[in-house]
């Protein structure tokens, strides 16, 4: 559980200097965009990550889904409730969010592929260990 305080505590982290930057520089509603589009895309990868962190001691069709499973729900969160939210309401009907989501979801794709990728190094250098 250890990376997914990771993901969470980064995702906050990067949140936090972009408003910063993004509050200097801009004057559309930076904080509300960013929040919105932080909670888009780190919800769909804790749940990506979780599921992916589980699947690890699977199979390899286990591994497959939770790889395949976790990108579709990725996509369909963070671009299903971002259309909606963008369609729908005034408030979001600006070309920034959709920056802002970009802008999040990669970040949150990118630390999490960074955190399966490690958990993944580390049971394969614990399974080099235990042969003879």
């Amino acid at each position: 559980m250890k990376r997914v305080g990771v993901l969470i505590g980064g995702t906050v982290l990067f949140w936090l200097v972009s408003v910063g930057v993004a509050g200097w520089w801009v004057a559309h509603p930076a904080i509300l965009f960013s929040g919105v589009a932080l909670a888009l895309s780190l919800f769909p990868a804790l749940a990506s990550l979780v599921w992916s962190m589980l699947a690890t001691r699977q199979s390899a069709e286990q591994q497959l889904l939770s790889m395949v499973g976790g990108m579709l729900l990725r996509m369909a969160l963070a671009l299903g409730i971002g259309s909606l939210l963008y369609f729908r309401t005034k408030l979001f009907h600006h070309s920034a969010f959709w920056v802002w989501v970009l802008l999040f979801y990669l970040f949150t794709l990118t630390l999490e592929t960074i955190l399966v990728v490690s958990l993944r190094e580390h049971l394969a250098a614990n399974e080099a260990d235990k042969l003879p």
